[in-house]
């Protein structure tokens, strides 16, 4: 069909030059009213003319496919002339009222047929038109050109069909999916919740038994000290039994002491009644142990002047025994020498000199009876001792002797006496010593079993203090455990309740690539033209660009790489120095709150 480009068909052309429209491959023939009423319809879907009693001003040729753009439409009664000369060839013109020729070529039983057609429709009476149009039917290539429509029309309906049911079950088994993970989180919230019910009872029913544990050990133990207190008490007071008979013993022998002498019973009287001061009693033992220390030292002065002294007399002694040789040869040789005169006087031999054995002389009885009492003129101008001279020295020299000896033993005699008192005195303050030892012992031993049991006592006290101190602290800090996992979980729920809002998956493969790829392209802006507008910023709906498809672990990574590009270190890093300066506090602003958000998904898929 020639017809002119881009204006109406049926416009008046220019004789001049008949313009070239586009060819069709298909003719319908239509009902114009029809399709006012139902533009979707028409002859051209069955080829069947609804009202067989139709005017043919009412009936046009569709060139052109109906559901196709492009279609021509020919009005059958604007048809002024028809040439089918060439019929029988496939060829058939039809020119309208304005002179626009309409050229069909097809098979030649189609031109008859759509000749025969036209002609009945335009020349034809009413019944005739009436019949003809009842009995006209489709080509077989519009029937097979229906049936393949039809048949993907079909195809395409069925396809449709097997679409919306995929998505359908796809829409489903993400409702089930989603109802499911709903179940699953709630199923999960109830077993964590009873979870911690359960061991926050446990936990409370471990706390009472640990408490009942500790009340009963405490109580053993305080049972338990108390009998050791009381033994110890039991045996505090033996010791202090044992230590009064001790004490009796000691003063019956403090008694006896202050028999012996008065001044030990002086120091041991005020010993006792300064037993209660101990440092008394030890400077009273210290000036006691001074004084007994200078009696001794007096004794071994008294000692050494004794001893001195005997030397002294046995030195005299030694000497008196040597004048008394002396006297005694000088006698001897005096006899010697009076015999000698006597005898050479008598005319007898004169005798030898005096043996050894009465070198010192003879008894006075024999000495008379060997030697009587002669006169004898001495020839020297010495004096000779007479015997009464000598006798009255001997005399004097064994009252001398006599009085010697009894000096001695009397020295003797005090020597031991002085012995025996300083042995009784070392022997006393001995007593003392160990009697004050054993108290002071006894003192510091009840003294020490005093302080242990202070001891002990403070320990258990103090025991008791830090097991309810600990107690108290493991209940606060189970408390304040249970306080901050509360917490943590309502955060984590509120970040939960908001990642729904900021995670709706409604990007595609090719919208995350394209947010990648204008992301880069921001590394090529030059220094100091970055504005807003031309960062990528992601939707408030989906910061991190999630697909329908994306699973667990892709989820993580989009979060991950989000931080890495939104973090306001790594953006300044990246585009610090491409950012315009009126814009910068703005876009920093929003990086920083994107750059929060996504960290608080990281805590979501996490």
């Amino acid at each position: 069909m020639n017809l002119s480009d881009g204006r109406d068909p049926l416009a008046p052309l220019a004789p001049s030059r008949p313009p070239r429209l586009p060819i069709h491959r298909h003719v319908t023939l239509r009902d114009a009213a029809a399709d006012k009423e139902n533009p979707s319809g028409g002859v051209g879907a069955n080829h069947k003319v609804p009202d067989l009693a139709a005017k043919s001003s009412q009936f046009s040729l569709r060139f052109g496919a109906d559901n196709k753009p492009g279609g021509e439409d020919y009005p059958v009664g604007a048809i002024k002339a028809i040439y089918g000369k060439f019929v029988k060839d496939g060829k058939l013109t039809l020119e309208n009222k304005h002179g626009v020729k309409v050229f069909i070529k097809a098979s030649p039983d189609e031109c008859a047929r759509l000749m025969k057609t036209l002609t009945t429709l335009k020349g034809g009476d009413k019944d005739v038109r009436a019949k003809h149009l009842a009995d006209l039917k489709s080509c077989a290539k519009c029937d097979a050109k229906r049936a393949a429509q039809r048949e993907k029309s079909e195809q395409r309906a069925k396809k449709l069909a097997e679409q919306q049911l995929e998505k359908a079950e796809a829409e489903m088994a993400k409702k089930r999916k989603r109802e499911e993970g709903e179940r699953e989180r709630e199923a999960l919230k109830a077993q964590k919740r009873a979870d911690d019910l359960r061991r926050a009872e446990e936990r409370d029913a471990a706390l009472e038994a640990a408490r009942a544990d500790v009340e009963l050990a405490a109580k053993r133990r305080l049972e338990e000290r108390r009998g050791v207190v009381a033994e110890e008490k039991a045996r505090l007071r033996a010791e202090e039994a044992e230590l009064a008979k001790r004490r009796a013993e000691l003063e019956t022998e403090r008694e006896t002491c202050e028999a012996a002498e008065r001044d030990l019973a002086k120091r041991t009287a005020r010993l006792e009644s300064g037993r209660r001061a101990a440092e008394a009693e030890e400077a009273a033992l210290a000036a006691k142990l001074d004084a007994n220390k200078s009696t001794l030292a007096s004794l071994e002065t008294m000692k050494r002047a004794i001893e001195s002294e005997r030397v002294t007399i046995e030195t005299e002694r030694a000497r008196v025994d040597r004048a008394r040789a002396e006297l005694e040869r000088e006698k001897a040789r005096d006899e010697n020498e009076k015999a000698k005169r006597e005898a050479e006087a008598a005319g007898e031999k004169p005798a030898g000199t005096v043996g050894s054995k009465h070198f010192y002389g003879r008894p006075e009885k024999v000495k008379r009876k060997m030697h009587p009492a002669t006169v004898v003129d001495d020839d020297d101008d010495d004096d000779d001792d007479t015997d009464a001279e000598f006798d009255a020295r001997e005399a004097e020299m064994a009252e001398e002797r006599k009085r010697e000896e009894e000096r001695k033993r009397e020295e003797e005699r005090k020597r031991a006496e002085e012995r025996r008192r300083a042995a009784d005195l070392e022997r006393k303050r001995a007593e003392e010593l160990a009697r004050q030892a054993r108290e002071r012992e006894a003192a510091e031993k009840a003294a020490k079993h005093a302080e242990a049991l202070r001891a002990r006592r403070q320990n258990t006290k103090k025991a008791q203090k830090e097991l309810v101190e600990e107690m108290r602290r493991r209940a606060e800090e189970e408390r304040a455990q249970a306080e901050h996992h509360a917490r943590k979980a309502q955060a984590e729920a509120k970040i939960r309740e908001k990642a729904r809002g900021t995670c709706v998956a409604t990007a595609t493969d090719a919208i995350y690539d394209a947010h990648i790829a204008a992301f880069e392209r921001l590394k090529l802006s030059k220094p100091g033209t970055l504005r807003e507008s031309d960062v990528p910023w992601p939707p408030p709906h989906n910061l991190i660009l999630l697909t329908p498809r994306d699973d667990a672990a892709t989820k993580k990574k989009k979060v991950m790489r989000a931080i890495q590009r939104w973090h306001p270190d790594k953006f300044t890093q990246m585009f610090g120095d491409k950012l315009r300066d009126a814009e910068r506090d703005t876009i920093m602003n929003r990086v920083r709150g994107v750059s929060a958000s996504v960290i608080e998904l990281r805590q979501v898929y996490n």
